[in-house]
């Protein structure tokens, strides 16, 4: 039961002292699984430390919810507007690439919303490598399909189906 009790605190320690985790939807099912394992091993503990155990257990329950929230945040209608009028003022790549890479840090995007990016840009290649940046950021890429009127030869299709199943993994 103490080696129990010593992993459980552990992995509180690490949880603690992580600056940004984000974990899949699996992993926080998978985690939340384990924890409720270790909430059945408590039943034996004296009442004070079963308490204790059980509150910290749900706390780290909430903090993987929130952590599941955050991940699935997206752009307002109006962050996103303010996001494409800084790529059109801005029509030299390079400059749109470090936008980009600065709004992919902090958001994720709709196959809608990648797709008006990368209208914003003007050459094919760039618009290309611009994707390595964004779908991975996509929340629904099941609708990948709405790309492929601008990316609708066989090899740019590939491209992005392997984008997609890099991200998968």
């Amino acid at each position: 039961m103490k080696n129990i009790s010593l992993i459980f605190l552990l992995f509180s320690a690490s949880l603690c002292f992580s600056t940004e985790i984000t974990y899949k939807t699996e992993d926080i099912q998978k985690i939340q699984i384990y924890l409720d394992s270790l909430m059945f091993e408590t039943d034996n503990l004296p009442f004070h430390k079963r308490k204790m155990i059980q509150y910290y257990i749900s706390e780290i329950k909430n903090i993987l919810l929130s952590n599941q929230i955050a991940t699935n945040k997206t752009y307002s209608e109006e962050e996103f507007k303010n996001i494409i009028s800084q790529l059109k003022s801005n029509p030299q790549y390079n400059t749109q690439k470090i936008i980009l890479k600065q709004v992919a840090k902090k958001s994720n995007f709709y196959m809608k919303q990648i797709k008006e990016i990368i209208l914003t840009i003007n050459f094919q290649n760039d618009k290309k490598d611009s994707l390595e940046l964004l779908l991975p950021k996509a929340i629904d890429p099941e609708n990948v399909g709405i790309l492929f009127d601008i990316f609708w030869t066989q090899s740019d299709k590939d491209y992005i189906n392997s984008i997609l199943e890099k991200n998968e993994n």
